[in-house]
């Protein structure tokens, strides 16, 4: 597959994305977020605020981040033979819970309110970067030939 085949890939929601792929891609995107959370930590000034370049530029790395992360993983749904959709039954649900965590007073509870859907989250994550894909053609396409 010729690299600009494999960028139009990454960019596409159409077909599968195998284990392999998705996990060549999710992963080294999932550790992009601590690094962009520790620079926002190290480029705030002394009264808590960032300059405009830097915002734009933490603001459009996690946007990158977050649309390659739920295009890989909406074909990794389809190798599944499951739909899209649940990205954002995800993301419901997610904003919800960080609703709820906003209004509760600082203690174990609010941790917990958060980190239990975290967790559940990754193990989602690594549910779907385990799963054996759908052997045959399904709805979405043929199988993606890598796991």
């Amino acid at each position: 597959m010729t690299l600009l085949r494999r960028v139009w890939n990454w960019l596409s929601l159409e077909g599968r994305a195998g284990r392999r792929e998705y996990n060549l891609v999710l992963w080294p995107l999932a550790a992009g977020f601590p690094a962009l959370i520790f620079r926002d930590m190290r480029v705030r000034n002394s009264d808590g605020w960032i300059s405009l370049g830097d915002g734009l530029f933490l603001v459009g790395g996690f946007m990158l981040l977050a649309f390659f992360g739920m295009v890989v993983t909406a074909r990794r749904l389809h190798d599944i033979g499951r739909s899209a959709a649940w990205i954002f039954i995800f993301m419901f649900v997610l904003r919800l819970v960080y609703g709820l965590y906003e209004r509760m007073p600082s203690g174990l509870l609010r941790d917990v309110v958060l980190g239990v859907p975290l967790a559940c989250g990754a193990a989602v994550l690594i549910f779907l970067a385990i799963k054996r894909g759908e052997p045959d053609t399904n709805v979405f396409g043929p199988p993606s030939g890598r796991g």
